[in-house]
């Protein structure tokens, strides 16, 4: 089960403990007082300010819309990459790989750690001007060691 908690926190947004609960300011409306609370043993939340609530795939979609979107690979962008990848710069095949082994993570690892490895991830890539075949690989192998089948 993902913790809840640590995503939310994963959004920035600070809460306290409060015997079983955890409350902060609600990220959906303007909040002066903690009325967002989230319940770790349900894996749920529910805000007393706006009336919003759902569990964590819930609370996903609302704070973040596209995040689901970018694990949907688009067969159009995938032949494009195909006809356009260059022999020198294994980028896209890097991206697109990554992305099935990060949604593989997503069931295998709590989200806040995962949301942490992506976070490490994209600076790596934004941070190399041509990645070689070879920096592809190594790359993919480390991901797969941290989150892949084998860690269940």
């Amino acid at each position: 089960m993902n913790d809840i908690v640590s995503v939310v926190q994963s959004y920035g947004i600070e809460l306290r403990k409060i015997g079983k609960v955890y409350q902060g300011l609600c990220p959906f409306h303007k909040d002066t007082e903690p009325s967002f609370t989230v319940y770790p043993e349900t894996n749920t939340f529910y805000c007393f300010g706006c009336g919003i609530s759902g569990d964590l795939t819930r609370f996903i979609k609302l704070i973040d819309p596209t995040f689901h979107d970018q694990f949907k690979l688009d067969l159009s962008s995938l032949q494009h990459f195909v006809e356009h990848t260059s022999s020198r710069n294994y980028r896209s095949y890097l991206l697109v790989s990554s992305s099935k082994i990060f949604h593989e993570m997503f069931s295998t690892r709590p989200v806040g750690d995962v949301f942490k490895i992506m976070k490490k991830f994209d600076n790596f890539i934004n941070n190399i001007k041509v990645i070689s075949l070879s920096d592809a690989t190594q790359t993919l192998n480390k991901l797969k060691s941290i989150g892949g089948k084998n860690e269940r």
